[in-house]
């Protein structure tokens, strides 16, 4: 296969021998490998490739009972094909806006896991000293 003309390292700017490897496949066989980071984030890892409403979808998806697992599975095998039809999209018409990743999502990806971790622990809390309480009045152990 030729060094296909579409591909910018500038505009992946992250991991580009891997990505220019998987941009052959795709273009060669119309598939790429796995992708484990998109399978493990896969909102997170949508928002850190700039693939926005896709991000949006995966992390909606993740707090529906059921679903989450089965957009994680979507999003490790067809993340990377995601990604570089939003390249070729993107630089067919030299919209460069999208190039790069956002670094900074890291930070609040760990910062809101965090968080709903936390708000998820708490309501669990109060949920089951509501159900404690009501289950006939357990005395305290002191």
């Amino acid at each position: 296969m030729q060094e296909n003309e579409q591909f910018d390292p500038t505009y992946v700017q992250e991991n580009v021998e891997y990505y220019r490897a998987q941009y052959g496949n795709f273009k060669q066989f119309g598939r790429t490998d796995f992708n484990w980071a998109a399978f493990f984030f896969s909102g997170w890892w949508c928002f850190y490739r700039k693939l926005y409403v896709l991000g949006i979808l995966m992390i909606i998806a993740n707090y529906i009972p059921g679903l989450g697992l089965i957009a994680n599975f979507f999003s490790g095998f067809l993340g990377n094909s995601w990604y570089f039809q939003e390249m070729d999209r993107n630089l067919s018409v030299g919209d460069r806006s999208t190039a790069g990743v956002n670094k900074w999502i890291i930070y609040v990806g760990i910062a809101a896991t965090v968080v709903i971790a936390l708000a998820l622990c708490s309501l669990m809390t109060i949920f089951m000293g509501v159900f404690v309480s009501g289950a006939g009045n357990p005395r305290m152990m002191y």
